[in-house]
């Protein structure tokens, strides 16, 4: 096994290729769609041929709406019930040691994930609803409002961009298993299904988690596939449909501006989950600091992460 040394010098290159790497794709993206502007080529509006795909995309985004609330009260009901339990622990979790569970390079692309997504809430948002909050983006002004949607999606951009870079390059280099942690696998339907009926008064809980339990890690993939996929790719054809008139029909540019905005809700109410089960939960209200310290108390993550701490303990 690499020394630590080796490690965190490792760790630094990456870090450093992977933010050159980011900077060069960017300036090449906005470069190409500024080449290619043109006020000539802008989508015609009225195309209905497809208007199907609209429906499924307003069913998936009902159903994923659904579900995303049906798992924030299994979520509110399952520390409900152990909430004493967490507070036991929290007592003594204050004056033991802590373990690093975000390094630095994970909390910097968080804070620019999470300032980006925020802000495009906060500008795409009213745009979906203007009877109802238009005024918000009279408040803003619509053309500094488009500014900063834009400047929002760049920052959402880049975090998604460069976190693929970073990963790819410590699995190759650093640590091959660094990719395992957020791979769901059987266990994490196991819990799944353990917390339900847990909630249901089933069953006791009994399972232990790696690093991410079940729920982290569909957060984390929502965001990965949602927010830094599909609402990225999406947005991009949005902003400069001109750049893809000659590879997909114009019906289809103007459903993937319907599937833009519904999965924009969809994406919203997946963020409202994260924010209850990391911030808001008995144990953890009015926040949990770990993701700004990169730390957490180490009998907290003995009682949440068994697994993962045998893991860092066999390691080091």
């Amino acid at each position: 096994m690499p020394s630590k040394l080796i490690i965190m010098r490792n760790k630094n290159q990456i870090g450093t290729i992977s933010f050159v790497l980011t900077i060069l794709i960017l300036l090449a993206i906005l470069q190409y769609v500024n080449f290619q502007s043109s006020p000539e080529k802008v989508i015609p509006d009225g195309a209905v041929e497809v208007l199907w795909v609209n429906y499924i995309i307003e069913i998936i985004v009902a159903f994923g709406t659904i579900g995303l609330f049906s798992i924030t009260l299994i979520m509110y009901r399952k520390f409900s019930k152990s909430e004493g339990q967490h507070q036991e622990v929290e007592k003594t979790a204050n004056k033991s040691s802590l373990i690093e569970r975000f390094s630095p390079i994970q909390i910097i692309v968080h804070a620019v994930t999470g300032i980006s997504i925020l802000t495009l809430y906060l500008t795409g948002i009213p745009l979906l609803y203007p009877e109802h909050l238009g005024w918000i983006t009279d408040l803003i002004v619509l053309s500094r409002n488009m500014f900063l949607h834009r400047l929002a999606g760049l920052g959402l951009l880049s975090a998604a961009i460069y976190y693929l870079i970073y990963t790819v390059q410590y699995v190759k280099y650093v640590d091959k298993g660094f990719a395992k942690n957020i791979i769901p696998t059987l266990t994490d339907i196991k819990s799944a299904i353990s917390d339900i009926l847990f909630v249901l008064g089933k069953k006791e809980q009994k399972y232990e988690s790696h690093k991410f339990n079940w729920l982290e890690k569909v957060d984390i993939w929502s965001v990965a596939l949602f927010d830094g996929l599909i609402m990225c790719v999406t947005g991009v054809i949005i902003w400069a449909p001109w750049l893809f008139s000659s590879l997909i029909p114009t019906s289809y540019i103007l459903s993937i501006n319907v599937l833009h905005g519904g999965f924009a809700v969809l994406s919203l109410c997946g963020i409202l989950l994260h924010f209850y089960v990391v911030h808001l939960t008995p144990h953890r209200f009015p926040m949990d600091f770990s993701i700004f310290t990169g730390t957490v108390p180490l009998q907290e993550a003995e009682e949440e992460y068994p697994l993962w701490v045998k893991e860092v303990g066999d390691k080091s």
